[in-house]
């Protein structure tokens, strides 16, 4: 299947060993299997591209093409984190073929190491789906039309359990608990070991799933579904692409001018809230699930500096 995808001739062996890792490729989360064609893909393209041969049994050969491909992704305008992403299918690519990796080789990682310092670490955040934006949001979606109140319960539950959208559309519903106001995450991507995880859900948004439930006839399954072009509510769940659709509606709904809405955009609009008022870092990781404490405070770095230092300081002066 990978190899197909990617459109690749190999030697026999080569071929057996991918196919045999297609097993284990299969068993990832749909979005990992996804960025890893996109990324593959990539890189094939930018070697046809440049009549090059993509890869060989040949550690030197397999160095110089690498060298080439990452020196040209620097040259790009695209973000650290980007091209650091690409080492990972590539690296496990070769692996998998059993050939010469020049990701193990000392020097190509030194070489690559000092390459990718000429590229600033820094991402650009998600714009943030505040309380006072989803408000708006509230306000003017109308609950009577099944995709209004579709993106409505979508949205406020997202900012409630400052999910991911792969979380939310997994959600089935006999994991949310009217009584305890919660719902269960049963998996998410930094939960490997798949215990799950509890979110809390505010009893507005209750409410809105409520109304979904019985608007959309939905009992059990999946919570949200897919709609069809006239707007009738589908077995399916609602699928990946939907979430960011809806957000790039919700975008023009609140009139943002230079910036649109992500499948993250309410993830970090939660974390902004919290740390707004007055919730600690670890108070943030915990609510959102995070493994280590560094995103939530990347989320809310321009928060805490208005309440910390000299922003408490000219908040105190009147400046």
């Amino acid at each position: 299947m990978i190899a197909s995808n990617l459109q690749i001739s190999l030697p026999s062996k080569s071929r057996d060993n991918l196919h045999e890792y297609s097993e284990i490729f299969n068993l990832l989360p749909a979005n990992t299997q996804k960025a890893y064609l996109y990324d593959m893909k990539h890189f094939f393209t930018w070697c046809d591209d440049e009549n090059l041969e993509p890869l060989k049994n040949d550690l030197t050969y397999n160095k110089s093409l690498l060298k080439s491909y990452f020196s040209k992704l620097i040259e790009k305008d695209l973000a650290r984190a980007t091209i650091v992403r690409k080492k990972a299918p590539l690296s496990k690519f070769i692996d998998v073929l059993e050939w010469p990796n020049p990701f193990s080789n000392i020097l190509f990682k030194e070489w690559l190491k000092l390459l990718l310092k000429k590229k600033s670490s820094f991402q650009v955040q998600a714009p943030a789906l505040t309380s006072e934006l989803l408000t708006v949001i509230n306000s003017k979606l109308d609950e009577n039309c099944m995709l209004q109140l579709r993106d409505k319960v979508m949205v406020n539950i997202m900012f409630d359990g400052l999910l991911r959208a792969s979380e939310l559309c997994d959600i089935q519903c006999n994991d949310i608990s009217f009584i305890k106001k919660t719902m269960f995450i049963a998996k998410s991507k930094t939960d490997q070991e798949q215990k799950g995880q509890y979110r809390v859900l505010s009893s507005y948004t209750l409410g809105l799933i409520s109304r979904w439930k019985e608007m959309s006839l939905t009992v059990s399954g999946y919570l949200l579904r897919s709609l069809t072009p006239s707007k009738a509510v589908t077995q399916r769940g609602m699928q990946y692409s939907a979430v960011l659709e809806s957000f790039k509606r919700l975008s023009v709904l609140v009139e943002i001018d230079s910036e649109v809405f992500t499948g993250h955009s309410a993830r970090v609009g939660g974390a902004v809230t919290l740390a707004e008022n007055g919730c600690s870092v670890l108070d943030i990781q915990r609510s959102g699930g995070w493994k280590t404490p560094n995103m939530p405070a990347r989320y809310t770095e321009q928060t805490s500096i208005q309440n910390q230092g000299m922003g408490a300081v000219i908040k105190k002066l009147g400046r």
